[in-house]
């Protein structure tokens, strides 16, 4: 079915979508702990000369729930062409997640979709959206704001300048962390949350460091016993202005070993040149320690303030919101409150290449 997806692909998302590539796709919707593994959890719908015009991709994750670990899926790329919405396509394919996967999981999309999936008994727990925190480096920012069409005065209210930022100090306890490293060095940190995504070695190798399309830089904290933090960043370019921003797309471990790590990584993206450095989330887990690292907290409307999308530098809504369900866990997951969660931009498809010409670079 490959042609056929890339064929749908294109007529889904333009021209210039990177869906369109091979190695994307055959990397994307691979398996971490079983690479041979690919498109296991894809369900398409085919018209009557077997063209494909409505699709339902799955990411295999695997999630802690309480002391369980379980195999979740992430829906991604749902969408079915103008010309055969309408006709049972997406309900039927929506139906048959419930039956095959374990737990389903989604992340981004507008308040109508969410409303639809607590209809159809997802957990969306209020929905409530992720949370945004900004470190500001630079009064350039708030041109990029005004050149959006927000409010300066708010987001200089909001978020301000922080003008003083240590230089980075040496320190035998954090490494930049490469895929060798986690060949011999043990993963000790402790599970943080009662519902989280599951983070060994093989999925941090798969996800961050031998990712190949994306340039991860991943910071560990080192403990007594092994790896007790890591702290994963993407720089990027805002065209067409060519600053740069840094983006903590996931951090988990000790909070003693998180808080080292911020302060290590502000200064590495200040020597870096970056405007600002963000991380975006759902949960309370880490909320006190970016605040003590000199964060600002950002929240509903007011996450869109500062630009989410780099190329171009354009508006987007915040439509960040989460949704779970299982057919097998309905009672512990309809259980769950935000304080239970932990769900950062690693998750689902909250960070990849969104262009097929980005694959060169």
């Amino acid at each position: 079915d490959l042609e056929g997806l890339k064929d749908f692909f294109i007529k889904a998302y333009g021209e210039s979508t990177v869906f369109q590539s091979e190695a994307f796709l055959t990397y994307y919707f691979q398996n971490p702990w079983e690479p041979s593994s690919i498109f296991k959890v894809n369900w398409i719908g085919l018209n009557n000369k077997e063209e494909v015009v409505s699709h339902y991709g799955g990411l295999q994750y695997q999630m802690h729930l309480g002391d369980q670990l379980i195999s979740a899926i992430w829906g991604v790329n749902a969408y079915t062409l103008p010309a055969w919405r309408g006709l049972g396509f997406n309900g039927t394919l929506v139906n048959k997640l419930f039956e095959e996967n374990p737990i389903n999981a989604t992340l981004g999309m507008a308040l109508e979709t969410h409303k639809f999936y607590k209809k159809l008994g997802y957990n969306v727990f209020d929905h409530k959206r992720m949370k945004r925190y900004i470190f500001n480096l630079s009064e350039k920012t708030f041109e990029l704001v005004k050149d959006m069409g927000y409010q300066v005065e708010r987001a200089q209210t909001l978020v301000g300048l922080n003008k003083e930022v240590l230089e980075i100090a040496s320190a035998d306890n954090i490494i930049m962390l490469k895929d060798e490293h986690l060949d011999r060095i043990n993963i000790v940190y402790d599970q943080k949350a009662v519902c989280t995504t599951f983070r060994d070695s093989e999925f941090l190798k798969w996800r961050f460091l031998n990712h190949p399309f994306i340039d991860y830089k991943v910071f560990g904290f080192l403990g007594n016993n092994g790896l007790a933090a890591y702290l994963a960043i993407r720089l990027e370019e805002l065209q067409p202005s060519n600053s740069k921003v840094a983006r903590i797309i996931d951090m988990y471990g000790d909070s003693d070993g998180i808080q080292d790590l911020l302060a290590h990584v502000i200064a590495w993206c200040k020597k870096q040149a970056c405007l600002y450095l963000d991380f975006s989330k759902i949960g309370d887990l880490y909320s006190e320690e970016l605040l003590n690292a000199g964060f600002k907290e950002l929240e509903e409307e007011d996450v869109v303030l500062f630009p989410q999308v780099s190329a171009p530098v354009v508006p987007r809504p915040n439509h960040e919101y989460l949704a779970l369900q299982s057919v097998y866990h309905n009672e512990y997951i309809q259980k769950l409150g935000i304080g239970d969660i932990y769900f950062t931009r690693m998750d689902s498809d909250r960070d990849r290449i969104a262009k097929v010409n980005q694959i060169n670079s």
